[in-house]
C-alpha cells in the first residue's frame, strides 16, 4: 500500500474517533428541558436521570431551612414540588421565571441541583 493511502486511512480513522468522542461527549453534558406539565408526564421514564425543568416559581409556596430551599414550580397546568441544596441566584423568587436541573428521586419531589433565572427583556413594557 502506499504511503498515500496510509496517511488517508489514518485520517479518516481519526476523524471518526474525534466524532465518537465529540458526540459521546457533548451528549453527556446537554439536557433537555422539559415544560412541567411535560416532566410530571415523564416522572417514571426520566427517574434518577438528570432533565431540565422550566416554569414559574409558585406564589406562597418558597421555604428556606439553611440551605435546602422548597418551592412549588408551574406552567399554568402542572404543579411540581422541588427540593434544591445550595445557594440560589439573587434574582431567585416567587413569581420569576425560572429553569431548574436535576433529577426525580422517587419520594414525589424533584431535587434540583441548579437553578438560573430569566432576565427581564430590557425591551419588555413594564408592569
Amino acid at each position: 500500500m502506499s504511503r498515500k493511502k496510509k496517511l488517508i486511512i489514518g485520517a479518516v480513522i481519526l476523524a471518526v474517533a474525534v466524532g465518537f468522542l465529540l458526540f459521546f461527549t457533548l451528549r453527556s453534558y446537554s439536557v433537555y428541558y422539559y415544560t412541567v406539565s411535560e416532566a410530571l408526564e415523564r416522572v417514571d421514564s426520566t427517574q434518577g436521570e438528570t432533565i431540565g425543568i422550566g416554569g414559574t416559581v409558585l406564589k406562597d409556596s418558597l421555604s428556606r431551612n439553611g440551605s435546602e430551599w422548597t418551592f412549588a414550580l408551574t406552567d399554568g397546568k402542572g404543579v411540581l414540588r422541588v427540593i434544591h441544596e445550595g445557594s440560589v441566584p439573587d434574582s431567585f423568587a416567587e413569581g420569576k421565571d425560572v429553569m431548574i436541573k436535576g433529577k426525580f428521586l422517587g419520594d414525589g419531589f424533584f431535587h434540583s441541583s441548579k437553578i438560573l433565572t430569566k432576565c427581564p427583556s430590557k425591551y419588555s413594557p413594564k408592569d
